[in-house]
């Protein structure tokens, strides 16, 4: 089975409290059984108009990573990613009452990964995350499965998925996580401003072992769709990363 585990932050209680708080025992801990998944990304989660917390990740149906695993062998090379389900990004709704079931909506299935929001936006209502995801070509194997390689960028609408965008990358070409970096006096928390960045992110070349940062423009319909603004040679290689941050206004002496 799968749970989801609330537990309040500690800048709502009292000094001292927050720590050593155990499920079962501190009922301000809400334990909530949720459809079966695995996920290893969380993309964002707040709280709606009638009290429910809204999570949404990336998640498979399944995923084994083994019991035997060497620790000396990166994960990656021990895991054979061809028995992964694929991946999906979902909106979970959970009651945290207990009265209302669980809910789970998909809304992309083009194997999405390391999602992410603009950062004013962490722990509120957003309508568009980005993510990197398969090639365009991506099929699955014959037994369903398989890991597509991260070849694309997604900006997924949230509230109207039929309005997600991709832009897909050359087959040889391989993308990392990308940050969504706000433009100079844009208020993301606005309605209708939540998408006025760019998305940054470094794209290898695996023929000759190139890499490129890219600079995306997604404000708009459509921005994604048109490719990068700027495309810049890396004087190294560097292959895909994740896990990035923006800092506005600060810069480093080379």
């Amino acid at each position: 089975e799968s749970t989801v585990h609330l537990i309040p932050r500690s800048k709502h209680l009292k000094a001292g409290t927050a720590a050593g708080m155990v499920a079962g025992e501190d009922e301000r801990v809400k334990v909530i059984q949720v459809p079966y998944h695995f996920n290893f990304h969380f993309a964002n989660a707040f709280e709606d108009d009638d009290g429910n917390v809204v999570i949404d990740s990336v998640l498979t149906d399944t995923v084994d990573l083994g019991t035997e695993l060497d620790p000396s062998v990166p994960v990656w090379e021990a895991a054979d990613l061809d028995e992964f389900s694929p991946g999906r990004y979902d909106r979970l709704t959970v009651d945290p009452n207990g009265i209302n079931a669980s809910t789970m909506e998909t809304i992309c299935k083009r194997e999405p990964e390391f999602p992410t929001v603009p950062q004013a936006l962490s722990g509120r209502r957003h309508r568009y995350a980005y993510t990197v995801g398969a090639h365009k070509e991506y099929e699955l194997l014959p037994n369903g499965k398989g890991k597509g390689a991260n070849g694309s960028i997604l900006k997924i609408d949230a509230r109207d998925p039929a309005q997600t965008e991709a832009y897909a990358f050359l087959p040889h070409e391989f993308v990392g996580e990308q940050v969504f970096c706000p433009k100079v006096g844009a208020d993301v928390t606005q309605p209708g401003s939540e998408d006025k960045g760019y998305l940054v992110t470094f794209v290898e070349d695996r023929r000759d072992l190139t890499t490129d940062m890219v600079v995306f423009d997604v404000e708009g319909k459509g921005a994604l769709e048109k490719g990068p603004l700027a495309r810049i040679r890396m004087p190294v290689w560097i292959p895909p990363g994740l896990h990035g941050t923006f800092v506005e206004g600060l810069t480093f002496d080379a």
